[in-house]
């Protein structure tokens, strides 16, 4: 796999089989698995441990990573059946493969000395040398993530169905909603059931070109657990000028979504892809991969304009809507209501616009029907504005800064908090104080 010892994570804990022999791992390393074919495909992070003793087998499954694509395993049927957002996925074993895989394990036991396993020398990583572990929960959550989710509910919703076929096209709602407003709810979302997109097969794809000038492919971890493929547009994003279309005050947004007896979160499918780009500029989005050359149709990831682009497509989108009934931050979309009887009229009316503009919605990101959420790292809901708990933990759970980064931290998310702290400015003087004296700290 090309992985250095340098690279693997020390692991303390040893490995024991049932007969009572030790193994010490060698590390342990982080890499995206995937299980399935499209349509039917999922991809997780998966934690495997390196180990240093020969195997019949290229990896091993543990019940920890089993649980992480909530796979169900059949030896008898040799077949591995999962969920995916398209149904049900499966991976279909080969009986003479699996018969060659026992016979080698047991010449393998018959083959090695008695203490071999539990040598602890250097070991170089080849895909016979791991075994697969992860965490229960999702293995993107033991990451450090950049960006707080910064929009969605806090009452407990459920999944809905959106056809007669369950599990395949659903999307959620609150469970605490009004018997007959929860109905009317589940109809309307039925009806509109065309503004919904749930795979890339329904937007713009890309096409192949011929340029002089490529660009090379990034694939970033989202915190659903898939992977987004992002170009490098740095060189591009370089003869780009800026553009400075302004993007609404967060503070003011907040301050017009607070008081609404109900609220609809909702989130547009892949967003930026459903912009398409003109005809001379697609040949400018090239890039390589080992299939060949091809270059956006749509925007992509990456330009240092995408978002002012996108925010003023949505504005002149909800124009009518904006301060009313919507408020709209890029791909941040909230659906509000003073009265909740007047909800399922504000949602028809931001349906007809996404139908008349053509844009998708996410449905496994939409939430509807719900009576506080949040909403650009804010709580709202009918009584006002509320501050995020977890922006309080993670200033409590803070170490004291021993260095300047440590302090910028600090303040940046002092200065989060701000319209809750009185006298901010007064309390976080000293902080302050420090950075303008770097070489005194």
């Amino acid at each position: 796999m090309g992985i250095n010892n340098a690279e693997l994570t020390r692991v303390n804990t040893p490995l024991t089989s049932f007969s009572g022999s030790v193994v010490e791992p060698v590390g342990e390393v982080t890499f995206p698995m995937s299980l399935g074919s499209y349509p039917r495909r999922i991809t997780k992070m998966v934690k495997f441990l390196v180990v240093n003793t020969p195997s019949a087998y290229n990896v091993i499954l543990g019940r920890s990573s089993l649980n992480v694509f909530q796979a169900i395993a059949s030896t008898y049927h040799l077949k591995l059946k999962f969920p995916t957002p398209n149904g049900i996925g499966e991976e279909v074993g080969d009986r003479r493969h699996a018969r060659e895989c026992y016979a080698n394990s047991l010449k393998k036991k018959a083959n090695d000395p008695p203490n071999e396993s539990s040598n602890r020398g250097n070991a170089s990583i080849n895909s016979e040398d791991v075994i697969a572990t992860s965490d229960e929960k999702d293995p993107l959550a033991t990451k450090k993530r950049k960006v707080e989710e910064r929009m969605g509910p806090i009452e407990v919703v459920k999944t809905i169905e959106l056809t007669q076929q369950p599990g395949l096209k659903t999307t959620k709602i609150e469970t605490l909603l009004d018997p007959q407003l929860e109905k009317m709810l589940v109809a309307f979302l039925q009806e509109n059931i065309s503004t919904f997109a749930w795979d890339a097969a329904d937007m713009c794809g890309i096409d192949p070109e011929y340029p002089d000038w490529l660009a090379n492919v990034v694939l970033v971890p989202k915190a659903n657990g898939k992977w987004r493929m992002c170009i490098d547009f740095s060189y591009l994003n370089k003869a780009c000028p800026k553009d400075s279309y302004p993007f609404s005050r967060i503070d003011a947004l907040i301050d017009l979504t607070s008081g609404c007896e109900l609220m609809s979160f909702l989130d547009a499918f892949q967003g930026y892809n459903q912009i398409r780009l003109a005809k001379e500029d697609q040949e400018k989005t090239s890039f390589v991969t080992n299939q060949g050359i091809f270059c956006y149709n749509v925007m992509p990831f990456g330009l240092k304009n995408a978002g002012a682009t996108y925010q003023r497509l949505v504005n002149h989108m909800f124009r009518e809507q904006i301060g009313k009934t919507m408020e709209v931050y890029i791909d941040d979309m909230l659906v509000k209501s003073k009265r909740k009887e007047d909800h399922a009229q504000d949602l028809q009316e931001c349906f007809g616009v996404l139908r008349r503009f053509g844009m998708k919605l996410n449905p496994a990101k939409c939430t509807f029907g719900v009576h506080r959420g949040k909403f650009l790292g804010f709580m709202i809901s009918q009584r006002g504005i509320e501050v995020n708990p977890k922006k309080i933990k993670a200033i409590l759970e803070m170490q004291p800064p021993k260095n300047i980064r440590k302090v910028q931290r600090l303040t940046g998310r002092l200065a989060a908090l701000n319209r809750f702290i009185s006298q901010s400015s007064d309390r976080g003087l000293p902080f302050f104080k420090v950075l303008k004296k770097i070489e005194n700290f």
